[in-house]
């Protein structure tokens, strides 16, 4: 399953994960699945959740049994260096901060 995240700024935990053809969605420690096993193809959206306290998915397209999801990618505020941290660990950390400010797709 193909992961594309729009990066936003926010307070939210959010991760995702894939079994199959079973997305699982964790915000802020509450879980929900989307199976789009029996699914055919074409173009989902409008997702809805009573248990995720807001929604990252925005669309889901199934091609021949490949899925490529379009979602959120939640980051929080600029690192500040910690007052033990060494030069190396606080760059290491901005830099994978930074990265989460861009779009992206990644494999999940």
């Amino acid at each position: 399953m193909k992961l594309k995240l729009i990066p936003q700024c926010g307070d939210n935990d959010v991760s995702f994960s894939a079994l199959g053809q079973v997305l699982t969605v964790i915000v802020n420690g509450s879980v929900e699945t989307f199976d789009f096993t029996s699914a055919g193809d074409g173009t989902f959206n409008g997702f809805e959740s009573d248990v995720l306290p807001s929604m990252p998915l925005l669309s889901a397209t199934k091609t021949d049994g490949v899925i490529e999801v379009l979602a959120i990618g939640c980051y929080g505020p600029e690192p500040v260096r910690e007052e033990e941290e060494t030069d190396d660990a606080f760059q290491a950390r901005h830099a994978e901060w930074d990265a989460l400010r861009f779009n992206r797709e990644v494999e999940i």
